[in-house]
């Protein structure tokens, strides 16, 4: 069979206050959805015994689709012109059937299903609507991207396993986004706004009582039992990969732009060369995993380098990189941005695995060598972006109290859950010599700076209330130096010689826990050169606390 279509798009505009009186409508039919809800988990448990025999006997569909996905509009609140929309753009699915050489006993060839998902001029835009509701200005928050998904489906599941059931792999090469304050102010308005209009009723449902079963008359059997041969018999099940996915993205890129106003306007762009005030970006990020037919999960998040530069105008010849990937000695130090084709280096910064077997779960966190400089001026200017939206919490009615009341009495009236099998998990960390850099400004690359480095090596294990923790901090050291590593070395002054810090604990039976820590010898050297630098820092984040104060009171 073969099914080829194109349709148009749909226009959906978001109101939460309609969706909730459409929810307090259906919430007085709660009893008929109950019953709806425990047959179709009764029908959803049969079919999952039965989706493998599904497959084999499954028509074959050949698909050919393209359509304009739906728009959907979401106004700060429900008579308000300013909206978002969500733009996901042009839908694009095709499949294939591909014949493997394998065969079974029966002389079926293994088939495999491929679909092709495409996901075209998917954005996010920032509008002004008229009283028709048509786009009189917009601003776009999130610049067009592609995805592109590939699904196979193992056909023949029931008794070719070479290949997973199923196996899902994405990849987009890069999402822009654009945030200036009054994109944020706008976005915090919808949550406190639209989102916040109607409340949804809370219905007391009655409990139907279950049909009444007729009573079992009592018989005493007499058996007589001869002997007896038990006999165990152990099948092992084998294991496959029930599903493996892969998710690999080449760059994401979020600008900040200052600029406080939260309506658009016409003739205006809020994201300028003028008001850039940051850049952050993240280079490779790959996503793998599989999970098992005996639901256990295995999965690994990499990402290659994090990145957060200044953008403010008239900075060109400064210091404007705040973090960074370390280079190794065989790496360039080209602070520019690598491009998508580029060739990824060869050791990551983020490096996270995770597994989980029933109750029992692991997690190994590598973090590689990185460089973060704390420019207090720039932080302080960060935090001010985020700080002058002026969020007010959403008053709390007296409606919605009588409703969280009737919940809470509702949840108490649950019989109590039978305690669960005692789960284990384990967490290792390892955080590889990362360089913390204290600044007193970032006019040249000659400033004067006070460096913290030091490596984490930390094993925590917890069964149920027991608890386990080793680790060790190496070479825990400060000094302060130039901030140039051409003359770094030269200008070396220790504040804090290197520190080893270890750590041991364990919880014994019906007791608390107990820590043992070691400590090397600590030498301290403070000159008043280190004195006059923090001194100097100090001044920078009172004059800047007093920008924002000033600000805030302005706004």
């Amino acid at each position: 069979m073969e099914i080829s279509a194109k349709l148009g798009g749909l226009r959906i505009v978001f109101l939460n206050c309609f969706v909730s009186n459409m929810l307090n409508f259906l919430n007085r039919f709660q009893e008929a959805q109950r019953q709806i809800i425990e047959a179709s988990q009764a029908a959803a448990k049969q079919a999952r015994e039965n989706v493998k025999n599904a497959y084999d006997k499954a028509t074959k569909i050949s698909l050919d689709i393209k359509l304009k996905a739906p728009d959907i509009v979401v106004p700060v609140a429900c008579k308000s012109f300013q909206a978002l929309i969500l733009d996901l753009g042009v839908l694009y699915l095709s499949n294939t059937f591909l014949t493997l050489e394998t065969k079974n006993a029966e002389g079926f060839s293994a088939v495999i299903d491929e679909l092709k998902v495409s996901l075209s001029q998917f954005q996010l835009l920032r509008v002004k609507l008229d009283q028709k509701g048509e786009k009189i200005k917009s601003e776009e928050l999130i610049a067009p991207i592609n995805i592109d998904i590939i699904i196979r489906r193992n056909l023949s599941a029931s008794w070719f396993n070479a290949v997973p059931d199923i196996y899902i792999s994405g990849k987009i090469k890069i999402i822009k986004l654009l945030l200036s304050q009054g994109d944020y102010k706008m976005i915090m308005g919808i949550l406190n706004g639209n989102l916040a209009e109607g409340q949804v009723e809370t219905v007391e449902v009655k409990q139907s009582k279950p049909a009444a079963v007729k009573g079992f008359e009592e018989h005493v059997v007499h058996v007589e039992v001869g002997s007896v041969c038990e006999r165990h018999i152990h099948i092992e099940v084998k294991v496959n990969v029930f599903l493996k996915f892969t998710f690999s993205m080449d760059e994401l890129i979020l600008n900040l732009y200052t600029g406080s106003d939260s309506e658009v306007e016409e003739n205006i762009s809020s994201h300028s060369e003028d008001t850039h005030l940051a850049k952050f970006s993240i280079e490779g990020l790959s996503i793998k995993g599989r999970i098992l037919s005996d639901q256990s999960i295995v999965t690994s998040v990499v990402i290659v380098n994090c990145l957060l530069d200044d953008m403010r105008k008239g900075r060109g010849d400064k210091l404007n990189r705040l973090i960074e990937r370390s280079h190794t000695n065989q790496e360039a130090g080209d602070s520019t941005f690598s491009s998508t084709e580029s060739v990824a280096p060869p050791k990551s910064m983020i490096d996270v695995t995770y597994q989980q077997k029933e109750s029992d779960m692991f997690v190994d966190v590598r973090i590689f060598s990185f460089t973060i400089i704390l420019s207090v001026d720039y932080l302080m200017k960060l935090a001010e972006f985020f700080s002058t939206a002026g969020t007010k919490k959403p008053a709390i009615t007296t409606e919605n109290k009588q409703s969280q009341t009737k919940l809470e009495e509702s949840k108490q009236s649950l019989p109590e859950k039978q305690p669960e099998k005692e789960s284990q998990m384990t967490i290792n960390l390892k955080l590889e010599k990362p360089d913390i850099i204290l600044v007193e400004h970032m006019d040249n690359i000659d400033t004067n700076a006070m460096i913290l480095n030091s490596e984490i090596l930390v094993k925590l294990r917890f069964a149920g209330p027991h608890q386990v923790i080793n680790g060790i901090i190496k070479d825990f050291q400060l000094y302060t130096c130039n901030y140039n590593p051409a003359h770094r070395e030269e200008t070396r002054g220790n504040v804090l010689y290197p520190v080893n810090i270890s750590i041991a604990g364990s919880t014994p039976q019906d007791k608390g826990l107990h820590l043992e820590l070691l400590i090397t010898a600590i030498r301290l050297s403070v000159s008043p050169a280190t004195i006059e630098l923090l001194n100097r820092v100090m001044v920078t984040m009172t004059s800047s606390g007093t920008s924002m104060d000033e600000n805030a009171k302005e706004q």
